[in-house]
């Protein structure tokens, strides 16, 4: 049975999810009323064939996108008013992970219309062996013949570019840049949050709140402030000890973006405003105690970190010269914002 999702485009979705259950926590709201379940966000028939987004010609349907929200909900729930933002965010992933595809046909990259033929011959034979109906398979995942050979292409096209192109001595390479990242260091960090207001949204606060934190960590590097002090006087998180948050890990119980930030900081550097679903962060870094894990330890995930950079590379470079057309039947964020469009009242 073919991969319903790539590796990638799953553990993207999956880490977003993360961020907006983590987001609907931290919010200082009454529990919503509402929630929903993966097989809540799969569409009828007839709506999973409509056409959310064209990429240089190529449709992506309703369907495609759904398919991705829930496997990457599995079996939790989500709130309501958090569904839009989240199919807006898949959306722009299909999108990303069709322009990889045409990238990897147009350069030969991938997999042949011969290989392809033989790869989707063998899943037919496959679901006879099981004594299952191939049109009734299509029917239940709600896919047309072609959007299997799409998934199909991909899946084993991109399994074919990563095999080639991430090399041992790529891995050790990140693993050298990254090494405390990956090699079981713990850092001990202070922060400084600021939130937004009572009843505003962390979207519209957002360009106050990093502008505000630039100011406040332009004073620190001149001096003129000191980061417990600017704790003391602006933050909104805890203040304990100069906001002193103990010692962190690499994946950790923090958000991603505050995590990769931590790390990334030497010892008495403060980070760059940070956003995470609690809203901006000045990140210092007191200290840090060094790991002893080796490549060979935490080679899967060098390995999921450097094929998930390459894919948004490829990805990057294919939106510069795409044209990439909303059709306005899924939510979709405007371009070059992050202003929800195609949602319905």
């Amino acid at each position: 049975m073919p991969d319903r999702v790539t590796m990638q485009s799953l553990a993207v979705l999956v880490a977003l999810l993360a961020t907006l259950l983590a987001g609907q926590r931290a919010a200082a709201q009454s529990p919503p009323s509402e929630v929903i379940t993966a097989k809540e966000v799969l569409p009828t028939e007839e709506q999973a064939a409509q056409v959310a987004a064209t990429v240089n010609g190529e449709s992506i349907t309703v369907g495609e996108v759904a398919r991705l929200i829930a496997a990457s909900l599995g079996n939790r729930k989500l709130a309501a008013e958090a569904l839009p933002r989240l199919q807006a965010e898949t959306l722009e992933q299909a999108i990303d992970q069709r322009l990889v595809a045409q990238y990897l046909r147009q350069n030969n990259q991938g997999i042949s219309e011969e290989e392809l033929d033989a790869a989707f011959n063998q899943f037919r034979q496959s679901l006879e062996l099981q004594k299952r109906s191939f049109d009734e398979y299509l029917k239940r995942e709600r896919l047309t013949e072609p959007q299997l050979r799409q998934q199909l292409y991909w899946t084993l096209s991109w399994r074919r570019y990563t095999a080639r192109h991430i090399t041992d001595e790529i891995l050790q390479g990140r693993f050298e840049r990254d090494r405390k990242r990956y090699d079981g260091s713990e850092v001990r960090v202070a922060h400084l949050l600021l939130k937004p207001q009572p009843g505003q949204s962390l979207v519209d606060a957002l360009p106050h709140l990093t502008s505000t934190a630039q100011a406040l960590r332009a004073q620190i590097d001149r001096g003129e402030l000191t980061f417990e002090n600017a704790v003391a006087e602006h933050s909104q998180g805890t203040k304990e000890n100069g906001g002193d948050l103990g010692f962190i890990t690499s994946p950790g119980s923090m958000p991603e973006p505050f995590t990769d930030a931590a790390f990334a900081l030497e010892v008495g550097q403060v980070s760059p405003p940070v956003t995470t679903p609690f809203g901006v962060h000045l990140i210092r870094c007191l200290e840090v105690k060094p790991g002893s894990r080796t490549l060979d330890d935490v080679r899967r995930q060098v390995q999921r970190d450097v094929t998930q950079d390459g894919f948004e590379r490829l990805a990057q470079q294919a939106r510069q010269s795409a044209k990439i057309a909303y059709s306005g039947a899924w939510p979709h964020f405007r371009p070059g914002t992050q202003e929800l469009a195609g949602v319905k009242p």
